[in-house]
């Protein structure tokens, strides 16, 4: 009886405590999001003012967009999935060196030559 009476006055007490965390948090992050729209304006209105418009276009394209999330996962050569970024920068440098290095072929003028334009054999004279 008396650890459900507790039970009861504990869970009200940390209903409570998430309630005013949430809104300390979310009153927070809106002061840091109204700055940060602050600055962006600032900035877009300096690029405006000094004909900056490359930048100007840029950063307005930029704030159209809003946040665009990125995914930075890539499979290694076993199909698992590689999250951190020095084993994304090691599973890329392994696959350009097995792109760049031919192996198998021993001399270069042995090698296959594939090229855009067709060949076009020498007139005789």
């Amino acid at each position: 009886m008396i650890n459900s009476i507790m039970c009861r006055i504990l869970t009200k007490n940390f209903t409570k405590l998430g309630q005013l965390a949430y809104k300390n948090s979310f009153t927070l992050l809106s002061k840091e999001r109204q700055a940060y729209l602050s600055a962006k304006i600032e900035e877009l209105e300096t690029n405006n003012k000094f004909q900056n418009i490359r930048d100007l276009y840029r950063g307005i394209s930029d704030f159209k967009k809003g946040y665009q999330s990125r995914c930075n996962i890539v499979k290694d050569e076993k199909d698992d999935l590689v999250a951190d970024s020095h084993g994304i920068v090691a599973r890329w440098r392994n696959y350009f060196s097995q792109l760049f290095n031919v192996h198998g072929v021993k001399d270069v003028g042995q090698a296959e030559i594939h090229t855009a334009e067709p060949l076009v054999p020498e007139p005789s004279a």
